[in-house]
């Protein structure tokens, strides 16, 4: 597949603003800063698409992007970010709700190679494993 043309759709903050599509829709899960967005604008071939940052919890929001023949759902981080308890825990809801709710073809679930995964790393994955979730396991972030 050659992808060709890709454009932000919108972002939401709740379940009531999740997209429908006729067109598949992948998810990209990870924890805080573990290059999500980079991923995305990888894919894309475009440097802004997906806003980075070095600053972990800059991605709050469902954010998506189509891809022509799909619809990439970027989620936010999981695990440490610069914000408080009860941020994390919208976020959480929000990741939560979004499964639940969302016909999601196939999760792109990130981590960094640098680090073993974390306990919130192995959550991500038994909980796609539980529900029976297609997903891809990618390594990010370069090995000094």
């Amino acid at each position: 597949m050659v992808i060709k043309d890709t454009t932000f759709i919108t972002s939401v903050a709740d379940e009531k603003g999740f997209l429908k599509s006729d067109k598949p829709i992948i998810a990209v899960a990870g924890k805080s800063n573990v290059g999500k967005s980079t991923f995305i604008n990888m894919l894309a071939n475009k440097n802004k698409l997906a806003k980075t940052s070095n600053t972990p919890g800059r991605t709050r929001l469902v954010n998506y992007f189509d891809f022509g023949d799909f619809i990439l759902a970027d989620l936010p981080g999981y695990g440490f970010a610069q914000v408080s308890k009860a941020e994390k825990d919208k976020w959480a809801r929000l990741m939560e709700s979004f499964f639940a709710n969302t016909l999601v073809q196939h999760t792109f679930s990130l981590i960094d190679i640098r680090h073993d995964p974390t306990a919130d790393d192995y959550q991500m994955i038994n909980y796609l494993y539980h529900f029976h979730l297609p997903f891809t396991l990618i390594a990010t972030k370069p090995i000094s």
